[in-house]
């Protein structure tokens, strides 16, 4: 698999409830048309003494997809899990399909986990998301999303990580460069 660091957009250290996280994307380079989709894992990781409690990250973890000459392909949901505008926060379905989530080795229950509205990672351990993008936007005519087609594309991610702390609600904006993956 191929891994990206996700990097602070602006500051130059985590802020304190912060410290210790880190964020990993890994996407196999290549990966078979059969699947319909593009796998990637939210990697997340507590290297602290002390656990760290976040508003749940899948809902905070959007995504860039581009075809093999860097145009961007169009995604069936709007860029965030969470509608930010209207009445109250509304998750969208279907923006990250869940394969999977685990705490350390151990799996969760992807619904409950996906229902969630704050994690906690344990002192010096790990929290995993296996994602899918199975839909985009079809050509112009289209009747609808279309999966996933054989071709090369480019992935990226930004990551809002925010501490589930009412007394320090701290936040950190983080991204990812670009990972190529072939669909065959």
């Amino acid at each position: 698999m191929e891994r990206l660091d996700f990097v602070l957009l602006e500051n130059e250290r985590l802020p304190p409830p912060l410290q210790g996280v880190t964020a990993v994307l890994e996407v196999a380079a290549r990966q078979p048309a059969s699947a319909g989709a593009i796998a990637l894992r939210l990697r997340l990781g507590n290297g602290s003494d002390a656990p760290v409690s976040l508003k749940n990250p899948y809902d905070l973890l959007t995504y860039s997809l581009s075809n093999d000459g860097g145009w961007p392909i169009g995604q069936v949901a709007p860029p965030s899990r969470i509608k930010t505008n209207g009445k109250g926060a509304e998750r969208r379905l279907g923006y990250l399909a869940v394969a999977g989530v685990t705490m350390g080795d151990v799996a969760q229950d992807p619904a409950t986990e996906v229902a969630a509205s704050t994690i906690t990672i344990p002192a010096r351990g790990s929290y995993t998301y296996d994602l899918r993008i199975e839909t985009v936007v079809g050509a112009q005519g289209a009747a609808g999303p279309v999966t996933i087609v054989p071709g090369s594309y480019s992935v990226g991610c930004v990551l809002s990580l925010i501490a589930a702390v009412p007394s320090d609600p701290a936040g950190a904006v983080l991204q990812t460069g670009k990972l190529g993956v072939v669909i065959e």
